[in-house]
């Protein structure tokens, strides 16, 4: 892969760990440092996608840079890598990422103690009477009805049983002898003819 493949590089953003903690897009110049491997990643805007930059190639990375950068033969013919320096001081944070998902819910804490009792509200005002509605009209006498039709006579029920012969009464008790009657008065003597 020659240089010329490669887009061209503005500003390292920073340092990542790891290819898996690159961001999911750049834009055109942007690049991150991948340190454990070496590697430098160059966003793509033609391809859309994050190009590996070997920065351990030797003098082939020294001619790559070279040609990023607009030097002529005679600087590339100079150009070699030397031993590797200190570790420099540590860049700007980057820019932050996007938001991950939401995680899940943690689980439910226990119940808090109960607190006092509130105080009692106070009576409600009395509400005022209603006003007596009005008395309704009386409704109309209905219409009285026809005399239905006489029903037909009765069936005549079967003849009553002979009653029984009452018992024979007993015989009344004798009455007292009445009291003798008093004399009567003499009558007067009859005038003379």
């Amino acid at each position: 892969m020659s240089a010329i493949d490669f887009p061209p590089i503005e500003t390292v953003l920073g340092i990542v760990e790891d290819q898996k903690k690159l961001p999911i897009k750049g834009k055109v110049g942007e690049a991150w440092y991948e340190e454990n491997a070496g590697r430098l990643w160059v966003w793509d805007g033609e391809l859309l996608q994050w190009r590996e930059l070997n920065l351990w190639k030797g003098r082939g990375f020294a001619s790559s840079v070279a040609n990023l950068i607009g030097l002529g033969e005679s600087s590339q013919a100079k150009a070699t890598l030397g031993s590797i320096g200190e570790r420099g001081s540590m860049g700007l944070p980057g820019p932050q990422g996007e938001r991950g998902p939401q995680g899940p819910a943690g689980a439910l804490g226990p119940a808090g103690a109960m607190g006092p009792a509130g105080k009692d509200g106070k009576n409600g005002v009395d509400g005022k009477n209603g006003v007596d509605g009005k008395n309704g009209i009386d409704g109309k006498n209905g219409v009285d009805g026809k005399p239905g039709p006489a029903g037909p006579a009765g069936a005549m029920g079967p003849a009553g049983k002979d009653g029984k012969n009452g018992v024979d009464g007993k015989n009344g008790v004798d009455g007292k002898n009445g009291v003798d009657g008093k004399n009567g008065i003499d009558g007067k003597n009859g005038v003379d003819g």
